[in-house]
């Protein structure tokens, strides 16, 4: 097999694990509040409510629930954002189809939380999600600009182009 090949497959497998893994915590880990037994919705539909929120109150909840929240959410989307271009040549080169695709998925995400009274429905958990899928592409762009730099033979043409 060609090397480029194999980085595909490789990148194709570490996308579905991140994706697996993203289920996992979003409707199943216990230790972010998934548990069984019925629970009454729950939801937050005013933008920046729950992110200001833990910005004031930071002393009071702990940082390190502000980390887990505010930063987490961010963390979550950021491989999405990142592997959509590397996988999808639709994503690369337009950023916007990339943090739309985050935002999207994340929306759909709340709402099967929503409906499935699992965790919480929150407008700023899209917010957020769709900030770190913005992240992740930058974070794309970088690392094609720097293996172009570095005059890296795995850049494909399509790549070339961002920049």
């Amino acid at each position: 097999m060609r090397r480029k090949s194999i980085h595909r497959i490789i990148s194709f497998v570490l996308f579905a694990a991140y994706l697996v893994f993203l289920g996992y915590l979003l409707f199943f880990s216990e230790d972010f509040g998934r548990i069984a037994e019925e629970r009454s919705i729950q939801y937050n539909i005013v933008p920046f409510k729950e992110i200001l929120r833990y910005i004031v109150r930071a002393k009071t909840i702990g940082a390190e629930s502000v980390i887990i929240n505010l930063g987490g959410n961010i963390a979550a989307f950021l491989p999405y954002g990142f592997f959509l271009p590397l996988l999808f040549s639709f994503f690369r080169g337009h950023p916007r189809r990339t943090v739309a695709a985050g935002a999207v998925t994340s929306a759909i995400i709340e709402l099967i939380q929503l409906v499935s009274r699992v965790g919480c429905m929150d407008v700023d958990d899209v917010i957020l999600n769709t900030a770190g899928a913005a992240l992740g592409y930058a974070l794309y762009v970088l690392v094609c600009y720097i293996l172009r730099r570095k005059g890296s033979g795995s850049v494909t043409a399509e790549e070339k182009k961002i920049s």
